[in-house]
């Protein structure tokens, strides 16, 4: 008889001893004889309603045999009534009933698998037991299975805390009846930190309270604040849709009981007090809190409440939020769905895809809208995806195909089966041809996408490496890197990857699969009986819902007709246990299966209705419709069901009324607690409740309460934490429970002596280290402590040295440890209590560790331990005891030097390697990437005891910088260049040469570029030491080397610049030995810190890498010091990388050797940086309305300015201005982003309106306008990686900031503008990163930030002057004392002992600015400044003469064009300056200026030239009318001869340039479109003076547009030359010529003007 057959006897035997009518003790007897021979104490009887022998003696009565079952490992089974003994014993009223209810509650457990033990586990519980051994056998405690990945997690400090203050808080709760605590129960999600439970009694009724908490710690709470936001997103630690899967799961967990017995989910849902808690230590700023709402339960309140203020509330959502949870619920569902579905398929298990969750609710949706069947049998069906499904809009079916998608292209091919030859050609052809077609075939199969790197590479999981060796890959690797992909092309082509596969894919699926037909039997007959069954069922809950209908009307005195069709619910009022409907009846083989052919489901009403058109129906579903209609007697279309169960089947995927109520339920339940205790607080506060507890029952100073429960907290505390970290299962907490109780009982009812000594071996434990042999035997303890009373043992650390002691002496009872530091902090009573002990202890040896420094009062302490001790005392300091102090009782002194890192154990040496870390140049290390054995002796016994204690350890500075963390995301790789080819640079080793001279351009990125391989090298190789060196800040230290530098120089200088902890330098002495190492004079020191000892070990080790940064600083002052520090670097071997602009690398390279030169960003580098800058900063999902709006109105302007109706850009480029940094490419990679973007959206429906409203689809702008255009059209910025940010941050500012501006299309036309002046993107950028260019670092300057700008823009006003000025022309605008300040401070940026990062460098006394739009910018400022507070009367020193003086001879006539655009632009938009231009005075300044120009250029036999002629000619359209204004104003009979020189310069200036036909109708035709004086001005003037065409003259006087035009022209144009030439004519006293002039001008004018001149208005 094998071992099932024994076990079927068995448990037969045993129902039949149960059920006998026996006494207690034979019937146990007999009950446990069976058991030991192989029974199943949990083997239910299918005969009996599967009852289990604990059903069975529950319902008889039989309290001790009850007793007995549970102490076996009885559980609480489910029987077919859905019932546990637990429900039997409750139905029981009698005395006995309430017992064994008692008892059931006291031993209810959870069995280690399913519903009963495994045989294995039955056989090792029975083995070799007597039948007495199995009734004496004790109770186990009850157990709930632990979530993976919970056990041995560290560092969960806070929860534990919580955990424990909970626990000790209920315990103590006299009005707890009873309570389950749990931590990280399995499947429920993230509400599990704190799963509580309790019961009480509450208005005369037993209530039920139990809560899930997701608690979030925060160290700093000041920074971050709960917002309402970040509880709307779709991602984050608070985020409402992250948790919302959590509480669906919990409350699933209530409604579908397994066959076990669980407390924490026993009763129904809705009828107890379930709350769900958010607690953090973070301030809330939330601006939608729930008022009025009910109160949270008082008890429940005080269980977990830490905070000092009560900042405890919920959520007032809107429709809106119940939407957004429930939209990303679904999404997240049906990603799930796709994921569960595909997966079974592809790996061949579609046998068993019924048994899915998921799959059993939507697999007729997945039937009707997904798949397509081909062919049926009796079991199964083939089966495709459906063509339509590919091409759906749907929004949810839209998130299934891309899941489907991923899945089948990342999940389905292991390896490819592409050969190497195939590979690489694909690869070539992407390289030629970058789009989503070249890359859909390789994706997922050979390469995948970077995101974090934004590129292409190599999948090495899915080619062979016996096929492709490592520099095969790293040579596709190196192409495909080279490649810029968006991140569109990427989904793109997984998207054409995903569809080709799905569309090959054929599966089979069951015949259950989306209920063609109610499933049959497997022997394919009509099953009858079931079927007869479930039309009952339909005509029940008809019935009752017509009952239940009418009853409503009476109620409600309603006498109207009744409507059809009838609605009734299915919901938990008919579904449940002894309820019309079962759960179960509610699945495939219920009517759950009459889903999708019996009842089709309604999506306008929600509801279902029956499908009467027996056509469709198969047969099955043809009977039960049949069965029905006899039963009903009635037209069942006058029937629909609303279905409120969500384990109901679903024919859709749309989330329903149903999902919004849960979410409306979950908003209901959820609180948050903020402003909660921290870590810290909330030990704090048990170990004061603990405190509390014993106070009040015990005499205030009897005894030492503050020790104690410390003590008490360590020991409860280290019990909770292995309860958390327990494996698989776990006990739950119980209001019985003793942990507490056995956590405390040593530590209250110990002496004094003994709680200290406790104490302190715990927090030796804690260190667990071991010593080795050698240097446990260097002691020699035993020798010590024979031969002496009192021994002082000197250490450089007191707890390793007492650790040594305690492992000497193997824990002997005889040996007692306590820390002096205690002695002062107990209370009198206690002290005395102590000092007794001390008197009556013999033959005992106490070791007191003196952690700190030794004063009067622990002297005198330790005197009175020694006079009261009778016994040998071992006293373990830092410093040897005074001598005045043991004159009486002299020690032996022992200098324990054996405490090092060196004198542990092996295993505790390798332990701490690998377990523990430093703060190594700003990264948490650990020691085994740091030390070696040849390093060993660098963790002395300080710091080893730091590292022991976790205490933060720094070694070197940080290598991350404030401006690499600002650019770090959007970082361009970069390569260098050498001997004119390109040089692979990833990190700091990928260039073997011992000294790296980088060579570039200034603003080229060296500095950023040094930043980021230093932190690629720690990556890979936490080792090395890096050392940045930026020499322009040691320009001290070069002084005081004016004579040849040493060894002792070059190492202090590495030493201050290396260390994080600042020392003395100027006291150490270095030699250099014979091996060319460098030694510390140790005399030089007292004592030598830790960070000293690395570096020098580190330096010789030639571990360390120096970075030396921005050489060309410090030129010329100290070239010669720093070149003889790199030389001495150099001529010992040491590692550096040494950068400097262009124009000295002569200087370093006749010493260093050649350099590498850093070039400039390429296209596609530029392109790819801007990518990623949007990509961080202008994500869609984060913009509020009013920046959506600015980008709207932004797309409505660009796409009219790049694409007009449509047309390719390459064919019809616009005119563009060549302006010195021109924004086009910033424009149009935004407009790509924008586009990408849309795919990421969350609402789909939202997405594709945008796209249809900016018309993303219609063509892809950096294709068509980037790619491959003419050479001498190419659009670019500078390259220059400051530029590139500059410009971006413009741009973000334009949408992001709130400008004074009103948000109109004109003002966003002008923002926006293409052609707008660089001076405003510079101008922004300023503004918007003062604080960065001002190196004002992380510092809070919120009151300063005002004066510090004011203060920088000042200085560079007047710095501008110099670096674009003559000197003679500044002195008519400063003062000798200004002038002298800005002089000094060109000399100290000349030094370096100022900087600043506009300025590259001084040369003859002239600041150089990185690029001369910085001096643009400040010089016109600086001017109009002037003009503005010479006008105000602020200035004495200077006229208003001297200030448009040089306004008019410098800055038009001598500056460069930049800055005359830059003053044109001041008097369009300054208002102040374009009101001083009009005073009367000015313009008569202005007039004499001009006529003294042209004098002064005829005297000089110069072409007459002036300033209105500059003007006129660069089409400075507000300089040109001022001047005009001027001219005409102050025009005489005196100076009408040279005003007729100066007008016909002009005339003929503008028409000197012809350009082509096509241009200025192209140029007319986008004049005529958005008229813009500026734009007509520069048109106008680069128009052709004869024969323009006739098409464009007639169109522009007869279109509406074109009168607009008209009357431009006249204002701005025609107007002014009327009336000069009419004044010329007056004060020409009517002269012929001028008469012939004014008749000849509009000859003179571009040929539109003349065409509409026409005369002056009267």
């Amino acid at each position: 008889m094998d071992d099932n057959e024994n076990e079927l006897i068995q448990n037969g035997l045993l129902f039949i001893r149960a059920r006998q009518n026996k006494p207690a003790e034979e019937k146990i007897k007999n009950i446990a004889a069976v058991l030991s021979e192989g029974a199943n104490i949990n083997s239910q009887d299918a005969n009996n309603n599967n009852n289990t022998i604990l059903h069975i003696v529950t319902e008889k009565g039989e309290k001790e045999i009850v007793e007995f079952l549970i102490r076996n490992g009885a559980t609480l089974v489910y029987n077919l009534d859905n019932k546990t003994p637990l429900h039997i014993a409750k139905e029981n009223k009698t005395e006995i009933g309430k017992e064994i209810l008692k008892i059931l509650n006291d031993g209810k457990r959870l069995p280690s698998v399913g519903g009963g033990n495994s045989k294995k586990q039955r056989v090792e519980l029975y083995e070799n037991r007597s039948v007495s051994q199995i009734i004496e056998n004790a109770p186990e405690q009850i157990l709930y299975p632990k979530r993976a990945g919970t056990s041995g997690v560290s560092g969960q400090f806070y929860e534990t805390k919580l955990l424990s203050l909970v626990l000790h808080r209920a315990l103590h709760d006299a009005d707890i009846e009873e309570f389950y605590l749990a931590t990280n129960i399995r499947d429920i999600g993230d509400f599990d930190d704190v799963c509580f439970r309790f019961q009480m009694q509450e208005d005369n009724r037993t209530k039920h309270v139990v809560c899930f908490k997701q608690a979030k710690h925060r160290e700093v709470t000041d920074k971050a604040k709960l917002t309402v936001p970040s509880i709307r997103g779709t991602s984050g630690q608070f985020s409402l849709a992250r948790y919302f899967d959590s509480f669906l799961k919990i409350k699933q967990k209530f409604v579908k009981k397994g066959k076990v017995f669980d407390p924490m989910f026993e009763g129904e849902f809705n009828e107890i007090d379930c709350y769900f808690i958010f607690y953090t230590p973070l301030q809330e700023s939330f601006d939608r809190k729930l008022v009025d709402n009910k109160p949270i339960c008082s008890k429940l309140h005080e269980l977990i409440f830490t905070g000092d203020k009560d900042e405890v509330f919920q959520f007032d959502y809107e429709p809106s939020d119940i939407d957004f949870l429930t939209n990303f619920m679904q999404k997240e569902r049906v990603k799930a769905l796709g994921t569960a579905f595909l997966t079974c398929i592809l790996s061949n298990k579609s046998n068993e895809i019924m048994s899915i969750d998921l799959i059993q609710l939507y697999h007729p949706a997945l039937a009707q809208l997904v798949i397509e069947e081909k062919v049926r049998n009796k079991t199964s069906f083939d089966a495709k995806f459906r063509d339509e499904f590919f091409e759906t809009d749907d929004d949810i079916l839209m998130t299934l195909r891309d899941t489907l998608y991923r899945i089948a292209v990342f999940k389905q091919s292991k390896k490819t089966k592409l050969s190497k030859e195939e590979v690489k050609d694909k690869i070539q052809e992407i390289v030629r041809n970058p789009c989503a077609q070249t890359i859909s075939p390789l994706i997922g199969d050979v390469i995948f996408f970077d995101e974090k790197n934004n590129r292409l590479s190599v999948d090495t999981d899915k080619i062979s490496k016996k096929h492709y060796k490592q520099e095969e890959i790293r040579e596709i690797n190196h192409y495909l890197h080279k490649i810029h992909v968006t991140q569109s092309i990427i989904n793109d082509a997984i998207n054409i990857s995903g569809k080709n596969k799905l569309n090959q894919l054929r599966f089979t699926l069951p015949n259950t699969f989306g209920n063609t037909d109610f499933p049959s039997n497997l022997n394919d007959q009509v099953p009858t009986e079931r079927l007869k069954f479930l039309a009952n069922k339909f005509y029940e809950l008809i019935k009752d819902g017509k009952k239940r209908l009418e009853e409503t009307r009476i109620e409600n005195n309603d006498e109207e007709e009744l409507k059809y069709p009838i609605v009734i619910d299915i919901c938990n009022h008919n579904v449940g246990p002894k309820k019309i409907l079962e759960l179960n009846h509610l699945t495939t083989k219920g009517i759950g299966g009459t889903v999708g052919n019996l009842l089709q489901y309604d999506k306008q009403s929600q509801t279902f209705a029956f499908n009467t058109n027996e056509s469709t129906l198969g047969k099955n579903s043809k009977y039960m419709l049949k069965e029905i209609k006899e039963l009903i007697e009635d037209d069942l279309d006058n029937y629909r069901f609303n279905v409120k169960m969500n384990s109901f089947p679903r024919t859709w995927f749309d989330p329903n009324e149903n999902d919004k109520e849960l979410a409306k339920e979950y908003l209901g339940k959820l609180w948050f607690y903020t402003n909660q205790a921290k870590e810290d607080a909330v030990e704090s506060k048990l170990k004061a409740e603990i405190d509390a507890h014993y106070n009040a029952n015990k005499n205030e100073n009897q005894f030492l309460f503050r020790v104690h429960s410390d003590a008490i907290f360590l020991r409860f505390h280290d019990e909770i934490q292995k309860w958390w970290k327990a494996q698989s299962q776990a006990r739950y907490l119980t209001k019985t429970d003793s942990i507490f109780d056995e956590a405390k009982k040593d530590i209250v009812n110990s002496p004094v002596l003994t709680v200290l000594n406790v104490m302190f071996i715990r927090s030796l434990k804690k260190l667990a280290i071991e010593f080795n042999k050698v240097a446990i035997n260097a002691m020699k303890l035993n020798e010590l402590i024979d031969k002496n009373n009192i021994i002082n043992i000197i250490t450089d650390a007191v707890i390793l040295s007492a650790a040594k002691i305690m492992q000497l002496v193997n824990n002997q009872n005889n040996f007692t440890f306590v820390n002096l530091d205690y002695f002062h902090i107990l209370p009198d009573n206690d002290y005395e209590q102590l000092m007794n002990e001390l008197r009556e202890m013999k033959d005992v040896t106490l070791a007191i560790l003196c952690e700190t420094t030794l004063d009067e009062r622990h002297e005198e302490t330790l005197k009175k331990i020694i006079e009261n001790c009778n016994c040998t005392i071992i006293v373990i300091t830092e410093k040897e005891l005074d001598k005045k102090f043991s004159q009486d009782n002299k020690p032996i002194i022992y200098n324990d030097k054996n405490v090092n890192y060196s004198d542990l154990s092996s295993k505790t040496q390798m332990r701490i390697l690998n377990d523990y870390k430093i703060c190594y140049q700003g990264k948490d290390v650990t020691l085994n990437s740091l030390i070696s054995d040849r390093s060993k002796s660098l963790i002395n016994a300080k710091l080893l005891l730091g590292i022991l204690n976790n205490n933060k350890i720094e070694i070197g500075h940080t290598l991350d910088s404030h401006k690499y963390n600002e650019i770090k995301k959007y970082y361009i790789h970069r390569n260098l260049i050498k001997d004119d080819e390109e040089v692979t640079v990833n990190n700091l080793n990928d260039i073997n040469d011992k000294v790296v001279l980088i060579t570039s351009k200034p603003c080229m990125g060296k500095t950023i570029l040094l930043t980021h391989l230093s932190l690629e090298t720690k990556k890979i190789d936490p080792e090395p030491w890096i050392v940045r060196v930026n020499m322009s800040l040691y320009t001290s230290d070069y002084e005081k080397w004016r004579k040849k530098i040493n060894t002792t120089d070059v190492m202090r200088f590495l030493c201050k610049v290396a260390l994080k902890t600042p020392i003395d330098v100027k006291k150490l002495k270095f030699i250099e030995a014979d091996d060319e190492t460098v030694e510390l004079n140790r005399n030089s020191i007292k004592e030598v810190p830790a960070e000293l000892e690395w570096f020098i070990h580190f330096y010789n080790e030639g571990k360390v890498i120096f970075l030396f940064d921005g050489f060309d600083r410090i030129y010329p002052h100290h070239t010669k010091e720093g070149l003889e520090l790199l030389i001495a670097l150099k001529r010992a071997n040491k590692r550096m990388w040494i950068t400097s602009n262009c124009y000295i690398k002569h200087i370093l390279e006749q010493e260093l050797g050649s350099s590498y030169t850093l070039e400039r960003l390429s296209t596609l580098q530029q392109e790819s940086f801007l990518n990623r800058f949007w990509k961080t900063n202008l994500k869609l999902e984060k913009l509020n309305h009013e920046q959506f709006n600015n980008i709207n109105m932004f797309f409505n302007y660009i796409t009219k300015i790049f694409n007009p109706k449509g047309k390719s850009l390459i064919e019809n480029r616009p005119l563009v201005p060549m302006l010195s940094m021109p924004l086009h490419i910033i424009y149009l990679t935004a407009m790509e982003h924008f586009k990408n973007e849309m795919n990421s959206l969350s609402s789909v429906f939202m997405a594709e309106k945008i796209k249809s409203k900016w018309k993303l689809n219609s063509y892809t702008v950096m294709d068509d306008f980037l790619r491959n255009p003419e050479e001498e059209h190419r659009l670019e910025l500078s390259g220059t990686p400051l530029h590139m940010y500059i410009a971006a941050n413009y741009f973000k500012f334009q949408i992001t900031d709130k400008f004074e501006l009103s948000f109109n299309t004109e003002e966003i036309r002008k923002r926006s503008a293409v052609y707008l002046n660089a001076l405003t993107s510079y101008e922004r950028f300023l503004k918007g990163n003062i604080k960065y260019i001002c190196e004002t670092g992380d510092k809070n300057i919120e009151d300063e930030h005002e004066k510090l700008r004011d203060d920088f823009f000042e200085t560079h006003k007047k710095l501008a002057l110099f670096a674009i000025c003559k000197e003679n022309d500044i002195s008519k605008l400063l003062t000798e004392a200004e002038i002298t300040q800005v002089k000094e401070i060109i000399r100290k940026l000349e030094s370096g002992e100022m900087k600043s990062h506009l300025i590259d460098c001084v040369v003859d006394g002239v600041p150089r600015f990185y690029n001369l739009l910085f001096a643009e910018y400040f010089i016109v400022e600086q001017a109009t400044d002037l003009l503005k507070a010479i006008v105000r009367g602020e200035l004495d020193h200077i006229k208003l003469e001297s200030c448009w003086n040089f306004l008019v001879n410098g800055i038009i006539m001598i500056c460069p064009p930049g800055v005359r655009n830059a003053f044109d632009y001041k008097l369009k938009y300054d208002p102040e300056v374009a009101e001083i231009a009009d005073q009367e005075s000015s313009q008569k300044i202005l007039f004499e200026l001009i006529v003294k120009q042209k004098a002064d250029s005829e005297a000089a036999g110069r072409n007459p030239e002036t300033c209105l002629n500059i003007a006129i000619n660069e089409g400075l359209v507000n300089i040109t009318n001022l001047l005009l204004r001027s001219t005409r104003k102050y025009v005489t009979k005196d100076n009408v001869e040279g005003i007729v020189g100066i007008i016909k310069t002009g005339a003929f200036v503008l028409g000197a340039a012809n350009p082509s036909w096509k241009e200025l109708t192209d140029n007319m035709m986008k004049c005529i479109h958005n008229v813009d004086g500026e734009r007509l001005i520069n048109i106008l003037n680069t128009a052709e003076v004869e024969g323009v065409s006739r098409t464009i003259t007639k169109l522009c006087l007869t279109t509406e547009k074109g009168k607009a035009l008209q009357e431009k022209i006249k204002s701005e144009i025609c107007e002014p030359i009327h009336q000069l030439a009419d004044s010329l004519v007056e004060f020409s006293d009517n002269n012929e010529n001028m008469k012939s002039l004014q008749n000849l001008l509009p000859y003179h004018l571009p040929s539109i003007v003349n065409a509409l001149f026409g005369r002056k208005k009267k």
